[in-house]
């Protein structure tokens, strides 16, 4: 895999995620912190009032599968030598309750959100499970 930015400090790479995941060594990093792509019934509403009008398509990549969430987690589970720190939608986080490496799960309540952008629902903080 081709470095495409370097300092003493990291490395970037511009690559898929999980295929640059698999190329690296089992604990190979301090800690893990990440917020990838959410499940398709969030993406589908996913709006932003920035630019022009409102209520504007927000999200131009596709959602994360079920499968694909877990496959990334179980390698960042694997690279890293501590803490794997992941935002998640709430849809995905209880995939990983019985995987042997998982500790806890937390939830950001967020005590001044903001609204909701998609008129299909109320803005919330936090989903209960």
């Amino acid at each position: 895999m081709k470095k495409y930015f370097s300092t003493k400090y990291g490395k970037l790479f511009n690559a898929d995620c999980i295929d640059a995941l698999r190329d690296m060594a089992d604990d190979s990093v301090d800690m893990v912190m990440t917020d990838p792509p959410y499940s398709s019934r969030t993406h589908k509403m996913a709006k932003t009032n920035k630019g022009k009008g409102h209520g504007n398509k927000l999200i131009s990549f596709n959602a994360l599968p079920d499968d694909t969430f877990v496959n990334l987690c179980i390698e960042c589970l694997r690279i890293s030598r501590g803490w794997v720190v992941m935002t998640c939608d709430h849809k995905h986080a209880p995939l990983m309750f019985d995987h042997e490496s998982f500790i806890r799960i937390g939830a950001w309540v967020k005590t001044n959100p903001m609204p909701q952008i998609s008129a299909d629902r109320p803005g919330q903080g936090m989903k209960p499970f």
